[in-house]
């Protein structure tokens, strides 16, 4: 009877990985590229062992190390230099994430972000359905003492009270305003943070998309797939939405204009 061995193995060298951590927490997970806004190597919890070796633009070169299972008798790394033939009938998806058009468009928008080819339509539908209820109650709520707190704020401007209580009044009022947008806003990233966290959910790849916002997802199988990518900063941080339907080999190129999901990823929360 075969006997299984555990083998040591270092998952990257350390002059060969660099690591895009996702900019807001919620996603459990460090993206590994083999450069820069380079391919896709691997993913690994964002609480894994990692060895900072150089920064650079906003970019960590590290050091990871992991262990594999291999078989008695198999040389070290010999699992790990093995590589698989693609199957036969298998599809490549590729497209280019376009900015925004008008005045405000950002030329780089679309570049260095990660891309999910996302599977399983029907339950993330059902899910993101549901979350999208939740979250567009609970802005509305903030919403609606955004606007009390500025009604009321208003009001007090316009009273001809004493001068110096209506200041200490007004100045209350206003932080209170203040406030209240503030959690408006923090509502509006907590719900796009949950729209991701469904999304990854229901990836079957993910990748990074290069300069130009141009990406590629090799070996997919036939099936129906939207394509989601997102910025995650900025005060209108932009969103990418795409469908395709792959029935067998070749290649499928996306068009940001044609082939655009009416799906809401944010349900349009602002």
């Amino acid at each position: 009877m075969k006997r299984l061995v555990i083998v040591s193995l270092v998952i990257v060298s350390a002059w060969s990985l660099w690591c895009f951590r996702p900019l807001r927490a919620g996603v459990a997970e460090i993206v590994l590229l083999d450069g820069p806004r380079g391919s896709w190597l691997a993913t690994c919890r964002a609480d894994a062992a990692t060895t900072v070796l150089e920064e650079r633009e906003g970019w960590r070169k590290v050091r990871v190390e992991g262990w594999v299972m291999g078989h008695a008798g198999e040389p070290a790394g010999g699992s790990a230099a093995r590589v698989a033939s693609p199957p036969a009938g298998l599809a490549v998806v590729r497209g280019v994430l376009q900015p925004a058009s008008g005045p405000a468009a950002r030329p780089t928008a679309g570049a260095g972000l990660v891309v999910l080819l996302v599977s399983g339509l029907e339950a993330l539908d059902r899910e993101h359905a549901r979350a999208g209820e939740e979250c567009r109650a609970t802005v509305e709520e903030a919403r609606r003492r955004v606007e009390e707190a500025s009604a009321e704020y208003n009001r007090a401007l316009a009273s001809s009270d004493n001068f110096r209580e209506a200041a200490t009044r007004n100045d209350r009022l206003k932080k209170q305003v203040e406030e209240t947008e503030r959690q408006r806003r923090e509502r509006i990233a907590a719900c796009r943070d949950k729209a991701l966290e469904i999304f990854y959910r229901h990836a079957s790849q993910k990748t990074i998309s290069e300069t130009g916002g141009r990406f590629e997802f090799s070996d997919v199988a036939p099936g129906r797939y939207r394509v989601v990518a997102a910025e995650r900063t900025g005060d209108d941080p932009q969103s990418w939405v795409l469908e395709c339907e792959v029935v067998g080999a070749g290649t499928i190129t996306l068009d940001s204009a044609t082939d655009r999901s009416p799906l809401a990823a944010f349900w349009g929360l602002r």
